[in-house]
């Protein structure tokens, strides 16, 4: 057991020296809720949430957050194009060489991710009645017309 302790630390040394391990994590709000039965016309009381998993409705048009994942692929293609996948990709091993160029690039996708996040709230259009409305409407005709949820202005 010693042994192998002394070889992790060994490794950990080299790891360190020659570059860093990081994880690219991006959270926003999804604009997703779980569908219930009663959204889709069905009665609780008839489905088992052991067989059946209705999935999500969009609180949102589609592309209101379309910036966001795209800049979030970004930041993932980034890492993934630079590094190398350590412990089978629960981190990425980023050599010192390409530290500096990474990390200003993250920067950059960070600054353009909060810019662009302050710009959902004049895409959201669910505090308008008529959007309302749409929603409700769609989440009726959810199993006619699968995928459809959206602003209706």
């Amino acid at each position: 057991m010693e042994n192998n302790n002394n070889g992790n630390n060994g490794l950990l040394s080299i790891l360190t020296r020659e570059g860093v391990l990081l994880k690219v994590s991006v959270h926003y709000w999804r604009g997703c809720k779980k569908l219930r039965p009663e959204d889709i016309g069905l009665e609780k009381k008839n489905l088992s949430d052991q067989l059946i998993s209705l999935g999500h409705k969009r609180l949102l048009p589609k592309d209101a957050l379309a910036t966001l994942a795209v800049i979030e692929g970004r930041a993932h293609a980034l890492v993934e194009a630079n590094t190398f996948p350590f412990l089978n990709g629960l981190g990425h091993f980023l050599p010192n060489s390409k530290l500096a160029e990474v990390t200003e690039k993250l920067e950059e996708l960070e600054t353009e991710f909060w810019v662009a996040k302050k710009s959902v709230p004049g895409k959201v259009c669910l505090a308008t009645p008529k959007c309302l409305e749409g929603l409700e409407e769609d989440g009726r005709k959810a199993g006619e017309r699968p995928g459809t949820s959206g602003c209706h202005d």
